[in-house]
């Protein structure tokens, strides 16, 4: 195995993976930590990634491999963080991944590496239910880990909003990291139409469902994955869908999908999700046209729209951002909202 743990130090957690993991090297590192959750005392995660020797003739079969098993990775991640979640905010100070030859990091100051975080990846922040960072070196990274040891736990105990003033909620599910990405887009551009700053909840960190009905408005996204499939934090979500009372709400839906190479099941979630909603009281709203897309199928559709923004990152990347934008003014004309201000 490739894979080597340190753990002498007992604030740290430390591992040296060699130019990446492979599933059984991956699961082996969530059971030292998981193993670590059971000790009394609260740790740090130190990852240094070391590079893959030139001369390794594996290497290209390495990364085919793994990148034929990214999907059992993310599934890794999210198993590891639903069952310990409370635990990880407690017990774990940090996680801080030193990356000696990452190019973007050495190419970013300090300042922007941290300005970036804030606004392209903000659920990066908490990715492993704790806060996560960076690094070129490991000196800065264990100076890091010392700081987050005097800020308290991160508690994600309630999932609930205790926000009076949010009346417009954004939620998604995320595997790839697309939904994210486009959830993030969306605020940004709710953000710059005037509208009070919209903070994206990744479905991952919800701990009770029913933080849906803290709001008025809800703007909910889901991918659609496999053949017509809710994406993995949606699925496990559904079933507790029927607790909700979402009578009065106004709910759109946004999701990502591929209509080239599933096209009979282009954005099926929308679909599975909007109808399920509807029995649960909520008014859809946010429809778009069908025009500008090849497709087969989709039980998305109704009266020749979809159930919501649908948005097709792998053959129409070039058409989001003015679908984006022209989705965000129709929501706010449909929740008939009021903008505070314009950029």
């Amino acid at each position: 195995m490739r894979l080597q743990f340190d753990e002498t130090d007992p604030q740290l957690l430390i591992v040296y993976p060699q130019g990446g993991y492979t599933p059984e090297e991956f699961a082996a590192f969530f059971e030292r930590w998981s193993a670590r959750l059971e000790r009394d005392e609260r740790f740090g995660v130190l990852q240094i990634v070391e590079p893959r020797p030139d001369d390794d003739d594996e290497a290209d079969e390495d990364e085919a491999m793994e990148g034929r098993n990214i999907d059992h990775l993310i599934k890794v991640v999210n198993d590891f963080r639903r069952k310990h979640r409370q635990r990880i905010g407690e017990k774990t100070i940090g996680y801080a991944s030193v990356e000696p030859h990452s190019e973007w990091l050495k190419n970013m100051s300090e300042a922007e590496r941290e300005q970036y975080y804030l606004t392209k990846l903000p659920n990066r922040l908490y990715m492993y239910g704790t806060r996560v960072r960076h690094f070129t070196d490991v000196e800065s990274a264990r100076a890091w880990l010392d700081e987050q040891a005097q800020l308290p736990p991160v508690d994600f105990s309630t999932g609930r909003s205790t926000r009076t003033e949010a009346r417009v909620g954004l939620f998604y599910g995320s595997t790839s990291g697309t939904t994210q990405q486009i959830a993030n887009a969306i605020c940004d551009v709710w953000h710059k139409a005037g509208m009070n700053v919209l903070q994206p909840v990744n479905l991952m960190d919800v701990n009770d469902i029913r933080v849906l009905e803290d709001y008025d408005y809800l703007i909910l996204g889901c991918p659609t994955w496999n053949i017509g499939e809710l994406q993995d934090d949606w699925n496990m979500a559904f079933p507790n869908l029927e607790l909700l009372d979402l009578s009065d709400k106004s709910v759109a839906l946004f999701g990502a999908g591929d209509q080239k190479n599933y096209n009979e099941n282009f954005q099926d979630a929308l679909g599975i999700l909007g109808r399920e909603l509807r029995v649960r009281g909520a008014k859809l709203v946010g429809f778009t046209s069908t025009e500008g897309y090849n497709f087969d199928q989709s039980i998305s559709i109704e009266d020749n729209q979809f159930m919501g923004l649908a948005l097709d990152e792998d053959n129409q990347s070039d058409m989001t951002d003015q679908r984006i934008k022209a989705w965000v003014q129709q929501l706010i004309q449909e929740f008939d909202l009021t903008p505070t201000s314009f950029d």
